[in-house]
């Protein structure tokens, strides 16, 4: 499961790069869950960060906050 996590991440990266900003949103809460379920404390915090630094690019400063 945990390789699950890292290849959904990194698509989600991919599609922030590309400025896929919604796509990128919703993989970054998938992989939020499955390194929540791992208790993977390091990732988890990537995807948060990742998660504030998608909604800033948006200009959702609300939601950026939020994380």
């Amino acid at each position: 499961m945990k390789n699950s996590g890292i290849k959904i991440f990194e698509k989600a990266e991919q599609h922030r790069k590309s400025a896929e900003y919604g796509r990128a949103i919703e993989l970054y809460r998938k992989a939020l869950a499955c390194f929540k379920d791992e208790s993977d404390s390091v990732r988890m915090l990537d995807c948060v960060i990742s998660l504030a630094d998608t909604f800033r690019a948006k200009g959702e400063f609300i939601n950026a906050k939020e994380y």
